[in-house]
């Protein structure tokens, strides 16, 4: 799950954090005291409404289709409860993988058309939101007319890029006396595209409640760093290199020239690669700030007073202060940039608008496209719906938008009042643990219960949703056209970013606005703010469900919400006060605890293989700990919960037709069948080579360390779920 400040990912569109992370296994059949709930349970009713249903079986027969009855669930608990995931569920060919998350999006895709091709049409114009509602309708038409796009061709990316000033590969005329480093930045931030020194308007890490511009590193054509380290025979770089040849081809590249600038690109992103690739490292390590001043004085080549101000039409003096997640390597990314050739360079930048800017245009780029993304993950983009895909796009670029009316039909407002209530008992369960563990010292544990008393969550949607006012407000400066879907795209690019420039206005006041947009199917934790996220499309069927079984509902939402609550005390969150400000408030006897405790988690996790790949035990640790950390936290409060229901009321607890299922046994199959996953092989490396461990191993890794998993499912010591050495944090 996410854990960080986010701004928009423009290659892919979705959320990512401005922080440099961002923010996605036998024997006889066994007794009845390990049948197992699937992964499907979105339209099984509770206990005390399920009698009024006649299908009673078909619902029970639907929770146990994904069960593999042929594993011991003491041998491989995911096995077992996702075994049979793969048979019901096919990747779709625009999928890598496909799991819970992909199939919530899913239906929240279907939602999200229903609403731009049903219910935003009955809005009247004297309806409050009607101009909110309008952007919507406009950019969702303007996609799906792909006569229009088809028929424009690639000529509004070639207008686009005018403002580059030059393509040397497409310009005979370019002059390298006229090249311009910071005019050509200038252009790409201020469309939001990631490039060498892109920046972005956030919380200031030492202040939270101001805010400061960053400079974020380098953003590549390929997500995975380690595409770019390995041999000359990789095949991801190879993939990506005909990508970049076929689609300069298609904007009438020369031939006999395109194959070299692509090597140059190539060339000049091995390079940056070289030096960027920080996702092992935390964020204290990698965070620091320099005043204007100090970057003219230290990297003088670069006119970052120039940049800034004409970015921003301001008049930043020498004082500025300026945030940096590059660690000690910013010096390395600035040589290289500076020593670039300007030819090179410049066919760069311009290749870095194209490949954020490539898939909205006509159809007769989307073959290498296609080809790229089979390359990489094994799948391609998705042909069979356009309006889904258009609806996808909508909520992505207008979230804001499309949730206002979203949250109107969908979100049911009392679920907002028990999951918060399951959030504050964790958290007193979290400040139990506190003392209850043993190598914090006082003075460590105190700021730490101070941190936990004072930790937020924020669930559904931000308030000014149902504020019509607020909401119209919101996008006042903002214009469509009907008919132009690539210059509404760039519009929306350009607002965004004139949206975040506001923060730096010494009269701003941060409105009620969330980071990310109540239709995105996760939960987050923001350091900055120090408070957990959870939107209005995370709190559906089967994560929560009011008239689900207690125990159902902890080991899917309590899990989640535990999860989050530990980030704030994981490896980069243990580097954020009570009040978000980023600073080292351990003591070192305490945190030389925690490593030593760290390093446990980072042991085991390593062992895990994925296709005969290893996982990376150090990058996921965050989520590994956060991970087991929430799960024994929303177990506690289960059991304190059932230990306080006479025997009537634990009835309540059991599914008919599984009464054979204790409650705790349906806690922990709740929580393990949120990760039922199945992943292309072309997709492993991509997989592994994020924070996030592959779903497998969020079970195994886990429940391994939790002796009331084993005492549940009476599982043998040393047996592969209940090895004797456990790892423990919180």
């Amino acid at each position: 799950m996410g854990d960080r400040p986010y701004v928009k990912n423009e290659k892919k569109g979705d959320i990512k954090s401005i922080l440099p992370y961002l923010p996605k296994v036998d024997q006889d059949l066994p007794n009845s005291n390990y049948i197992i709930v699937n992964n499907d349970i979105a339209d099984m009713p509770s206990t005390n409404l399920i009698n009024s249903y006649d299908n009673i079986k078909e619902h029970v027969n639907n929770i146990l289709k994904y069960i593999d009855p042929t594993i011991d669930p003491c041998k491989d608990f995911y096995k077992y409860t996702c075994g049979n995931w793969i048979r019901y569920h096919q990747i779709p060919n625009d999928h890598d993988s496909y799991n819970l998350f992909d199939k919530l999006n899913d239906q929240l895709r279907d939602s999200i058309y229903d609403i731009l091709t049903t219910e935003i049409n009955s809005v009247k114009s004297d309806d409050s939101i009607v101009k909110t509602t309008e952007l919507a309708r406009i950019l969702f038409n303007s996609c799906i007319d792909m006569n229009t796009i088809n028929d424009r061709k690639s000529q509004p990316l070639l207008e686009f890029l005018k403002k580059l000033n030059g393509f040397p590969l497409l310009d005979k005329n370019w002059n390298e006396n006229e090249f311009n480093l910071e005019e050509i930045l200038i252009q790409l931030s201020l469309y939001d595209m990631e490039n060498i020194f892109h920046f972005a308007v956030d919380t200031d890490l030492e202040n939270t409640k101001k805010f400061i511009i960053y400079i974020l590193n380098p953003s590549l054509g390929l997500d995975n760093e380690g595409d770019y380290l390995e041999s000359d025979n990789n095949l991801h770089l190879n993939a990506y290199r005909t990508y970049i040849i076929d689609i300069l081809k298609i904007l009438n590249a020369n031939e006999y020239e395109v194959e070299n600038v692509a090597d140059e690109i190539i060339d000049l992103e091995i390079k940056l690669a070289n030096v960027t690739d920080i996702k092992e490292l935390t964020l204290i390590e990698l965070y620091k700030s320099e005043t204007i001043g100090d970057l003219m004085k230290n990297y003088p080549k670069f006119n970052w007073k120039y940049y800034l101000n004409k970015s921003f039409n301001s008049n930043f003096n020498d004082d500025t202060k300026i945030g940096f997640f590059t660690g000690p390597k910013l010096k390395l990314i600035y040589d290289i940039v500076i020593n670039t050739d300007k030819r090179i360079m410049a066919n760069y930048l311009n290749w870095i608008a194209i490949d954020r800017l490539v898939k909205y245009l006509d159809d007769e780029f989307k073959v290498p496209i296609d080809n790229l993304s089979k390359a990489i993950s094994g799948s391609e983009s998705d042909t069979q719906n356009r309006g889904l895909s258009c609806a996808t796009t909508t909520n992505i670029r207008l979230g804001t938008a499309v949730s206002a009316i979203y949250i109107r039909k969908y979100f049911d407002e009392n679920a907002k009042a028990e999951v918060f209530k399951i959030g504050q008992e964790i958290k007193n369960i979290f400040r139990e643990n506190l003392y209850d563990s043993e190598w914090l010292d006082d003075e460590t544990r105190h700021l730490a219960e101070i941190k936990v008393n004072k930790t937020g969550l924020d669930l559904g949607f931000p308030n000014f949703l149902l504020n019509e006012t607020a909401l119209n407000k919101y996008y006042k400066d903002l214009e469509l056209q009907n008919g132009k879907y690539f210059e509404n795209i760039l519009n929306i690019r350009k607002f965004t970013v004139a949206r975040d420039f506001r923060k730096l206005d010494k009269n701003y006041v941060a409105e009620d606005e969330w980071s990310v947009n109540p239709t995105v199917v996760n939960a987050y934790f923001e350091n900055p703010k120090n408070r957990i996220i959870m939107p209005a499309s995370f709190l559906q069927p089967p994560i929560y469900n009011k008239n689900f079984p207690k125990s159902m509902n902890y080991g899917a939402i309590g899990a989640f919400i535990g999860h989050e609550l530990t980030h704030g005390f994981d490896s980069d969150g243990r580097s954020f006060d009570k009040d978000g400000n980023i600073g080292n408030w351990w003591t070192n006897k305490s945190l030389e605890f925690f490593m030593e405790k760290e390093q446990c988690f980072v042991d085991q996790y390593d062992k895990f293989l994925l296709y005969n790949h290893s996982l990376n035990g150090h990058l996921t640790r965050r989520e590994n700990i956060a991970d087991n950390g929430g799960l024994q936290l929303s177990f506690k409060v289960y059991r304190k919960w059932l230990n306080s229901m006479n025997e009537e009321e634990k009835q309540n607890e059991i599914l008919p037709g599984l009464e054979f299922l204790a409650p705790e046994q349906l806690f922990f199959l709740s929580f393990a069948q949120s990760w039922c996953d199945f992943i292309r092989p072309e997709a492993v490396e991509t997989k592994l080579a994020d924070v996030h461990p592959p779903g497998a191993f969020r079970v195994l890794g886990t429940l391994q360390n939790f002796d009331e998993f084993a005492k549940a499912f009476q599982c043998p010591l040393n047996s592969p779920m209940n090895p004797s050495k456990k790892c423990k944090l919180w």
